[in-house]
C-alpha cells in the first residue's frame, strides 16, 4: 500500500506569513475542504489555532515544510466575506507588537454581550492567533504572543 492511501485531501490557500526571525514570505497553508468534518471547510484560523505545534506549508517554488507556529508573527490573506460579518458586534482596536510596529484593525466575533470588551475576546480565545479585518479589506492573523499592547479605539 503507498502513501497515497493515507494522504488527507486538502485545499491550498495563498497567505504571506510573517515568521521569526526570517520575515514576510507567501506560502500555502493546507486546509480540510467544505463538506470534511469542519462542514464549510477550514479556514486559516481553524489551523493556526490547533494545538499542534507545528503546521505544514508548501513554499511558492513547491517546497514542502513544517513550520513551528510559535515563530509565526502574523499571517495575511484574502478571506471571503463571512456570513456573519455585517452583524457580528465590531471592535476597532490597534496592537502595538513587540517590534513597536502598530497594527490597527477591528475585531469582527461574537460576545455574550457581558463579555464583549477587547480583554474578553482577547482571554477568550484558545489558540494563540486572533482575526482582525483591515481596512483595504484582507484579513489578518495575529499571534497574541507577539502583542505587547491592545488598545480599543471606540
Amino acid at each position: 500500500m503507498g502513501s497515497e492511501a493515507y494522504r488527507i485531501p486538502k485545499r491550498e490557500q495563498l497567505v504571506e506569513m510573517w515568521v521569526e526571525p526570517e520575515g514576510a514570505t507567501q506560502v500555502y497553508l493546507f486546509l480540510l475542504p467544505p463538506g470534511s468534518e469542519f462542514g464549510e471547510g477550514e479556514v486559516p484560523l481553524d489551523v493556526l489555532n490547533q494545538p499542534d505545534e507545528f503546521v505544514v506549508v508548501r513554499s511558492i517554488e513547491g517546497q514542502v515544510y513544517c513550520l513551528n507556529k510559535r515563530y509565526i508573527v502574523r499571517v495575511r490573506f484574502e478571506e471571503p466575506e463571512r456570513p456573519d460579518a455585517e452583524t457580528a458586534p465590531r471592535i476597532h482596536c490597534v496592537f502595538r507588537l513587540h517590534d513597536g510596529e502598530e497594527i490597527e484593525g477591528t475585531v469582527r466575533e461574537y460576545l455574550p454581550p457581558e463579555h464583549s470588551r477587547l480583554i474578553d475576546y482577547l482571554n477568550q480565545i484558545a489558540g494563540p492567533f486572533i482575526r482582525l479585518e483591515l481596512h483595504d479589506g484582507m484579513t489578518l492573523l495575529l499571534n497574541k504572543r507577539y502583542c505587547v499592547r491592545a488598545v480599543p479605539l471606540e
